[in-house]
Formats: C-alpha cells, sequence, structure tokens
C-alpha cells in the first residue's frame, strides 16, 4: 500500500502538480504545499509566474517569490517579461497563480498567449514543467 504522503509529493508524468489553494487559515502563503513544491521542482532554480489572476500583478510575485524562496526557488514575474512567449517557452517552470479567472484569460488572449489569435497553450509550452495552474477554462489546458 502506498503512503498517501508520499503519493501527493511524488512527481507524475505529465510534469503538471494542481493546488486546490495557496492559503490555509492561520499559516503563511503556500507553507501548507511547501513540501510537495520542493518535490515537484526539484533540480530547477527558477519559475516564472503568471500572476494575472490578480490586479497587482508586482505584488503577487512578490507573495509568490517570498513563499518559494524557503526552498531555493526564484522567481520572475510573466508581466515583467518582453517577451511573454518566449518567456514561458524558456522557463523551467511555470507557475500560474489562482484568483479571477475571467481576468487571468483575458490577460493571457490579450498578450497573445492563449486563444484564436495566440498559440493554444500546449504548443507555448512544449518542454516546460508547469508546476501549478488554477484555471477552469476549456482549452487551457498545459501539459508539461
Amino acid at each position: 500500500m502506498t503512503d498517501a504522503s508520499s503519493a501527493r509529493t511524488a512527481p507524475d508524468a505529465t510534469g503538471l502538480l494542481l493546488l486546490s489553494n495557496s492559503a490555509t487559515y492561520g499559516q503563511p502563503y503556500l507553507s501548507h504545499a511547501l513540501d510537495a513544491l520542493a518535490a515537484h521542482l526539484s533540480g530547477r532554480k527558477r519559475l516564472l509566474f503568471i500572476p494575472y489572476a490578480l490586479a497587482d500583478h508586482d505584488g503577487y510575485t512578490a507573495t509568490v517569490a517570498e513563499a518559494m524562496r524557503p526552498i531555493g526557488i526564484g522567481v520572475e514575474g510573466l508581466h515583467s517579461q518582453p517577451d511573454p512567449a518566449s518567456a514561458v517557452g524558456s522557463a523551467e517552470a511555470v507557475f500560474g497563480g489562482g484568483g479571477n479567472t475571467f481576468r487571468l484569460l483575458r490577460t493571457l488572449r490579450r498578450a497573445g498567449l492563449l486563444g484564436p489569435h495566440g498559440r493554444q497553450p500546449e504548443e507555448l509550452i512544449t518542454g516546460t514543467d508547469v508546476s501549478w495552474l488554477l484555471a477552469t477554462a476549456p482549452r487551457f489546458t498545459i501539459r508539461g
């Protein structure tokens, strides 16, 4: 029989880790998931964060950077990249923040990263490790 905690932290063949929440009452941001994140991101030093689900992209990116510091992962915000598509395509890992899914999808479409005029995510992120993505829209399935 498999131990439940090891089953949750073992990387799978898809390269995808989904979290249902980023905060647990009374605990620091992402602290409940740091072991799973550390296991999933093993061997990586940087991740590209997609902060588009909240209005304050700089603040959201800073929050994630602070949360990742204990596991030695540096964070860059997609919003600060001059060429978002290239940044996603060359990232060691991509971490998508939750919040307002409409805002997230609208911003991805406007940036040309999603939708009828942009490439589909599975084309855009081929070979990239997608660490966390909370978006519940059709065609927004990203594989590593």
